[in-house]
């Protein structure tokens, strides 16, 4: 009498390889989340490089200025306004790369009506502020001699990207909001407005006035809460951060 075993797994034994690949699969999905984001935050750094090369390009091209965040025209041109992003696009030909691949809801934005919805932003102390003396009012602008140390100069980094009738305002980074009261108050990191987000593992990638870019932790950047010195303008607290980068690009109260 033939009593071989045939072939093929029990039931047991198929319910026992299910739950081994069950168990490998939820120790390795993480694995695989974190090994695409970093590619993500890398592909998001390449394009602030990209970006800094661009926007040194375009600085070359007028006169060493930088330009202000919202092109030089009519105050009441609206809506249609460029801003930035397309400013540089004969300089950077790509749409993607003012984008980061981390910030799913993010998209293309070159005008004034839709500049929440970029996820890298200028660093907001570039331009955009009016001086007046007397009637005389003219934007701020900053020129390249003006920047005594560019290796710490903050010029791009990433932001929180949304709709722009909610108060998002993507195509702007800071890292101390000025609105609030005379001397402000520290930014609400991922949160609306000029801030900036901590979306790559806890950190931003920012990239700086001479061109490079660099991944840090978000903490690291925002005011630690250190007083400013006597007598300072009272804004330098926005130099006065853990990785000691500068916000304010052309005050050098804080060395």
């Amino acid at each position: 009498m033939d009593t071989r075993r045939a072939d093929g797994f029990t039931l047991i034994e198929l319910l026992v390889v299910i739950a081994v690949i069950a168990i490998l699969a939820a120790l390795l999905f993480p694995v695989f989340g974190q090994a695409r984001e970093k590619a993500r935050a890398a592909a998001c750094l390449s394009n602030q490089r990209q970006l800094s090369t661009a926007m040194l390009l375009y600085v070359q091209d007028a006169d060493e200025v930088f330009p202000g965040y919202v092109e030089d025209v009519d105050a009441r041109a609206g809506s249609v306004t460029p801003i930035w992003s397309a400013m540089l696009q004969p300089y950077a030909r790509n749409h993607q790369i003012v984008l980061c691949p981390s910030a799913g809801r993010s998209q293309w934005s070159g005008t004034w009506g839709e500049r929440g919805w970029l996820s890298i932003g200028y660093n907001n102390h570039f331009g955009g502020w009016l001086f007046c003396h007397d009637t005389d009012c003219r934007p701020i602008r900053v020129s390249l001699a003006q920047i005594a140390r560019p290796v710490h100069v903050v010029l791009f980094a990433d932001s929180s990207p949304g709709e722009t009738a909610q108060g998002y305002r993507g195509y702007l980074s800071s890292n101390w909001n000025a609105r609030v009261d005379q001397c402000g108050e520290p930014i609400v990191v991922n949160g609306t407005g000029d801030t900036l987000s901590d979306r790559h593992q806890g950190g931003t990638n920012v990239s700086l006035a001479d061109g490079h870019a660099k991944w840090y932790r978000t903490r690291s950047l925002v005011p630690d809460g250190t007083p400013p010195p006597p007598d300072a303008w009272c804004q330098v607290i926005a130099d006065i951060n853990p990785a000691r980068l500068k916000w304010l690009v052309i005050d050098n109260t804080i060395e």
